[in-house]
Parts: structure tokens; sequence; C-alpha cells
């Protein structure tokens, strides 16, 4: 499958697993203030649970930016 993102064609591949299987999704790293990774983890929180993905632990990565 396909998908376009900021005007590139990206693909990827669909997998179907049981939701319970997932208990921890790790964000890529982010540059911005500690209150905006927040934000975001919540944001992703939010979008698990509308998709019926319960007690899952959504983290920032501790990896540094790098330019």
């Amino acid at each position: 499958r396909y998908r376009s993102y900021a005007g590139y064609i990206i693909p990827y591949i669909e997998l179907k697993f049981d939701k319970g299987a997932m208990c921890q999704l790790t964000t890529g790293p982010m540059v911005g203030m500690e209150q905006q990774k927040e934000l975001q983890k919540s944001v992703i929180h939010e979008m698990l649970e509308n998709h019926d993905y319960y007690n899952v632990l959504v983290k920032c990565s501790e990896i540094p930016v790098r330019y």
C-alpha cells in the first residue's frame, strides 16, 4: 500500500495483530519543549484508545535529535 506525506509517496505494509499484544509505543526523537512532547504523547494515547488499544504506555525516544 502507499500513502502520501509532504509531497512524497511512501510505501507501507499493513499488519494485523491482536490488540492486546501492544503494551508500549515509543515515538521517534522530537525537537521541542517538554510540554510539546507531553501533548504529543497524550494525543497518541487518545488515538490508540479510539482504536481500542488500551493500557498502552506511550513514551518519547531518549535518542537525541541530530541534523
